[in-house]
């Protein structure tokens, strides 16, 4: 099993998220509708081969516009365990594990159940609207958070 952590920053107006520094890196991203205080997922995608800035313009030009609701956008920042390489395959399949387990509404590929290499993915860092542990493998799962209950 493939252990991530990701580091979440945000939430960012989606008008001004491009500009900021953070914009210019690779990862996971979560747009959600600001709802009073709180968020609700809307969608979840990944960016490897060019940076958040850029993959939220080609949304705006999509779907993005067309959902007439307050969004914010949360930037997730992949951290790989030592001895491992970044790699495309690695972000597509945490971005595809993590629309599998949380079925965002505006996405449209990817909810059907995750067969990919297994994976337990921890979000730290700011609040987003995703479970803190997730894990492909239902058992460990259930283990680690009976673990966890315990302390």
């Amino acid at each position: 099993m493939e252990c991530f952590e990701i580091q979440w920053k945000g939430p960012y107006s989606v008008n001004r998220a491009p500009m900021l520094k953070i914009a210019g890196n690779f990862g996971i991203y979560a747009i959600s509708q600001k709802k009073g205080k709180g968020v609700k997922l809307l969608y979840i995608g990944h960016v490897y081969w060019q940076d958040f800035a850029k993959r939220l313009k080609q949304h705006k030009r999509d779907w993005f516009d067309k959902i007439s609701v307050e969004k914010v956008v949360h930037f997730g920042l992949v951290r790989i365990p030592e001895g491992k390489k970044a790699s495309f395959e690695r972000v597509r399949d945490i971005e595809e594990f993590l629309i599998s387990h949380h079925i965002p509404p505006c996405n449209t590929v990817g909810k059907k159940r995750y067969q990919g290499r297994e994976l337990l993915v921890i979000n730290t860092g700011k609040s987003v609207p995703l479970d803190k542990i997730a894990s492909s493998n239902k058992q460990s799962l259930q283990l680690i958070k009976k673990a966890l209950l315990k302390h």
